[in-house]
């Protein structure tokens, strides 16, 4: 297998495939993650699981910046290799923008805001909006900076790709 791209939100399926390849025998040249987490209480992720096996040759993660404070609540998988010094590279990378702008899916999930604020008085009460952490804009260039990074990581792993397609505006005719 020539390269293994696990889809948005599955990093630990990516991870626990290349291990079964790794039992067939079967190498993996590159495995690019993307802000891989725990979602589901019932998988009961132990450390070790969730570690890069030996068989994948190279590796890099993109991981959200806690700042952006996008999915607080889901559990970050440390997907760390097992035996790093046999890797031609491992390399981890921090971006500012949401866990679904990191997944190639800008703005399709969650927009983070600094928690709103209610003053009573009396009868009379006044709610200030929360401030948004990360905007559209923000999640849209977010993407694109992960997309560019994995993709040089890919490269530098001998994996090539075909041009980037153009990115197709809603307000575009």
């Amino acid at each position: 297998m020539t390269w293994l791209r696990q889809l948005p939100c599955r990093g630990y399926l990516a991870i626990m495939l290349a291990h079964a390849l790794r039992y067939e025998g079967f190498s993996v040249d590159f495995l690019g993650l993307y802000d891989p987490v725990d979602m589901d209480i019932t998988v009961h992720i132990v450390d070790s699981d969730a570690t890069i096996p030996p068989n994948v040759l190279a590796a890099a993660v993109a991981f959200r910046d806690p700042k952006a404070r996008s999915r607080p609540f889901f559990n970050r998988v440390d997907a760390g290799p097992e035996y790093p010094r046999q890797m031609k590279f491992y390399e981890e990378n921090y971006f500012f923008g949401t866990h679904s702008a990191l997944g190639g899916a800008p703005w399709a999930g969650d927009h983070p805001s600094t928690p709103s604020i209610t003053v009573s008085e009396g009868i009379h009460s006044l709610t200030i909006s929360g401030r948004p952490i990360v905007t559209r804009d923000m999640d849209n260039r977010c993407s694109r900076q992960v997309d560019k990074w994995m993709r040089s990581c890919a490269n530098r792993a001998g994996i090539r790709f075909a041009p980037r397609p153009p990115v197709l505006r809603p307000d575009a005719k």
